[in-house]
């Protein structure tokens, strides 16, 4: 329609400048000409979607000129016209003992290998580490970030992470020693220092019957732990070690 009114329009326009038109007519058509072009502009406006990021269309969920509903379409549970998935990085939901816990921290480099590119690895970087452990399994979750610049890599693909895990020396106490916040995952000892109590926030490793490996950079090979009666102590209290 616009396309029509525009050659109308120019039509009318050169005949306007010899005055073979009547002024009326051409107002009234030059009217028409902008309303539809304001129409069309406002159209362009409100009807493109700009993407929020390069990706690529997984789900398309409308056809065109078909009216958009609200009502929700996709597997989330909500509406949309399409669905936009970023390649370029995609992360890797990795699943680990929690012996290992201690040992994987952010930004620490993986290798990654896929099934369908089995004799190419590829580089991913530990972006979070869940704070909890699965009950069922005794397992925590590590969110490893793949590098994908080249596109080769889709959603959904089988991945193997390689952690290198470097050694780590760990100070093995009796279990007893180590005591747990009520109600979170922390664990912390006492160490005793000029006769005073002083706690210690420890990350534990592997067991070893009634001994447990801790990590923790307040405490040396050499340190007096306090491992009975600590329950009762307070952080700076003074204490009267018996051998």
């Amino acid at each position: 329609q616009l396309k029509n009114l525009e050659v109308d329009f120019r039509r009318l326009d050169t005949l306007a400048k010899y005055g073979s038109v009547p002024q009326q007519q051409y107002d009234q058509l030059k009217t028409q000409y902008d309303v539809a072009q304001s129409n069309v502009e406002f159209l362009k406006e409100n009807t493109q979607l700009p993407a929020p990021f390069n990706g690529v269309i997984s789900g398309r969920y409308f056809e065109p000129g078909e009216m958009y509903s609200g009502a929700p379409n996709t597997q989330a549970g909500k509406a949309a016209v399409l669905s936009l998935v970023q390649i370029d990085r995609l992360k890797a939901i990795v699943p680990l003992s929690e012996k290992y816990f201690p040992l994987v921290k952010n930004g620490m480099e993986t290798e990654v290998k896929i099934d369908v590119y089995p004799d190419r690895p590829f580089s991913g970087r530990v972006e979070r580490v869940h704070p909890t452990i699965d009950p069922a399994n005794r397992t925590f979750n590590a969110e490893v970030i793949v590098s994908n610049r080249e596109g080769l890599l889709r959603p959904g693909m089988f991945a193997r992470v390689t952690f290198d895990l470097d050694e780590e020396e760990a100070i093995l106490l009796p279990s007893m020693a180590v005591l747990k916040v009520q109600g979170s995952n922390e664990r912390y000892l006492f160490k005793e220092e000029n006769g005073v109590a002083r706690r210690v926030t420890v990350a534990i490793g592997k067991r070893y019957d009634d001994n447990i490996e801790v990590f923790s950079d307040e405490l040396k090979p050499g340190d007096k732990i306090i491992v009975s009666g600590q329950a009762r102590l307070l952080n700076g209290v003074r204490v009267e070690v018996s051998r």
